[in-house]
């Protein structure tokens, strides 16, 4: 295990792809396939009519760049088990929906929702 010390304890590899960097936020200088845009950006969230609601003009900025869709095939191995990523039951995890369910299609936008709006109501 001695020998073998200087080779796990040395930087892991790191892929990053397709994320949106907005007011100000410093992106990973290696990654080719990003959105930079420096505006300012409105995120609120506030309670209307008894429902939790989210404000935004994100979508304003991100307009029309779109992220692959991520699965096992693209995760690849995990670094120390060397195993691939997948369900419990060995089947391929795809990244094919959103927060709230929605389908997202292959080339999605980057975030946790499938298509631009200004206002989303967040169920508590």
């Amino acid at each position: 295990m001695k020998e073998l010390e200087k080779y796990h304890f040395q930087p892991l590899p790191v892929w990053v792809d397709g994320n949106a960097y907005l007011a100000g936020a410093e992106s990973f200088s290696k990654e080719s396939h990003k959105l930079i845009n420096d505006s300012s950006v409105i995120v609120e969230l506030r309670e209307e009519d008894g429902k939790m609601v989210l404000h935004t003009n994100i979508f304003d900025f991100i307009k029309d760049f779109r992220a692959k869709e991520v699965s096992s095939n693209v995760l690849g191995c995990a670094f120390e088990p060397e195993q691939r990523f997948e369900n419990e039951d060995g089947s391929a995890i795809i990244f094919d929906t959103d927060y709230f369910e929605n389908k997202r299609p292959q080339d999605a936008l980057p975030g946790p929702f499938a298509k631009s709006v200004s206002d989303i109501t967040i169920y508590c």
